[in-house]
């Protein structure tokens, strides 16, 4: 004869764990799924917001040296077009930057000096917006040295006889007068998890000093 309910033991049969695991195990799966799809995310704003900071103190730089450049001091390294054209002697030679060409580097003089205590205005000094490939990488549009991004390089920029690093990884990297006016085009990437690389491309433009 089987005791009453209220003096069984208190629990679970088996047949009622058997039943409650089934329930609680997909339940179990769709939060640890979720949660790797949480951690995810913020892992990718991560990375967002630190190439945006990247980008912004590049830019920054950039437009600094623009800014308080001379219009007239713009200057290109010449190509065999240049030469050809009577604009510089030699390929490589510094010449007077022509409109709407687009160049991986420019030179000017720009107002970017340290103020002497002593001085109304700041000193210009040349600087320098230049576009270095990595050695290990040609301009063939392939990945030479299979980092995943394609003839990469650096922007440099050289204030008197100080260089420095602006954004690494840059794959493009042109500037080009136009009616007063200078425009930069970047694009560089980033590799993410695995094997992937995250590409961002800016444009800004910058109107320069007409003296």
């Amino acid at each position: 004869m089987n005791p009453p309910a209220a003096n069984r033991a208190a629990g679970f049969t088996l047949v009622e764990v058997a039943v409650v695991a089934a329930l609680l195990v997909p339940l179990v799966l769709v939060v640890g799924t979720a949660s790797k799809g949480v951690v995810g995310a913020i892992e990718a704003n991560d990375r967002a917001a630190e190439t945006s900071a990247v980008a912004v103190l590049a830019l920054g730089e950039l437009e600094n040296v623009l800014r308080f450049g001379r219009l007239g001091t713009l200057s290109v390294q010449a190509t065999r077009a240049d030469v050809l054209a009577g604009l510089a002697a030699n390929v490589g030679d510094w010449c007077p930057m022509q409109p709407l060409s687009p160049r991986p580097g420019i030179e000017l003089s720009s107002l970017t000096g340290e103020r002497d205590d002593q001085a109304l205005v700041l000193p210009a000094q040349v600087c320098r917006l230049m576009f270095v490939r990595d050695a290990a990488e040609l301009a063939n549009n392939a990945d030479d040295d299979g980092d995943g991004l394609v003839d990469e390089g650096e922007l440099q920029c050289t204030r008197g006889a100080l260089t420095t690093k602006l954004l690494d990884g840059v794959e493009l990297c042109t500037f080009e007068l136009d009616t007063g006016r200078v425009r930069a085009n970047l694009r560089y990437g980033k590799r993410g998890h695995g094997q992937d690389v995250e590409r961002t491309t800016l444009h800004h433009t910058v109107y320069l000093n007409n003296h």
